[in-house]
């Protein structure tokens, strides 16, 4: 995630995605409480593809929670291409303006269907994500 922030937590968040664009968010945790549920009762997964997604939200909801988390006020830009590269976004970022139109098919409620807890975008960061010296930082980078 690290890499929306090229210009640290008082750059903003650099991307092609539009404020108003919805991003299906999966934690690892998640994907394995599916998988265990999947193999302690497997004919209650017999046939099933879930489309697996904690979290379901705006980026403009997305810049809202990691506001409140890494202590700074993001927002959602609303940046063109030539922008979000001037401002430091990596060429691959440029994949993401499909996910404006195409969008992504994982929803929390497929995975409630099954009664199996979910981690939030906001409980993921707050245990996961932090600012040190103005940067992002995840568990799990090194």
């Amino acid at each position: 995630m690290a890499y929306l922030f090229p210009r640290g937590i008082e750059g903003g968040l650099v991307t092609l995605l539009r404020p108003e664009t919805r991003l299906s968010l999966t934690a690892v945790d998640d994907i394995g409480r599916v998988a265990a549920a999947a193999i302690a009762a497997p004919q209650r997964f017999d046939g099933v593809e879930l489309e697996l997604a904690s979290d379901y939200l705006s980026v403009t909801k997305i810049a809202k929670v990691l506001s409140r988390i890494l202590g700074g006020q993001l927002s959602a830009p609303d940046m063109t291409e030539q922008e979000a590269l001037a401002a430091g976004m990596p060429a691959m970022g440029a994949s993401h303006k499909w996910l404006n139109v195409s969008g992504q098919p994982g929803r929390p409620q497929f995975v409630r269907h099954f009664g199996i807890p979910l981690t939030s975008l906001a409980e993921w960061a707050q245990e996961h994500m932090q600012a040190n010296g103005g940067h992002i930082w995840a568990s799990g980078q090194e």
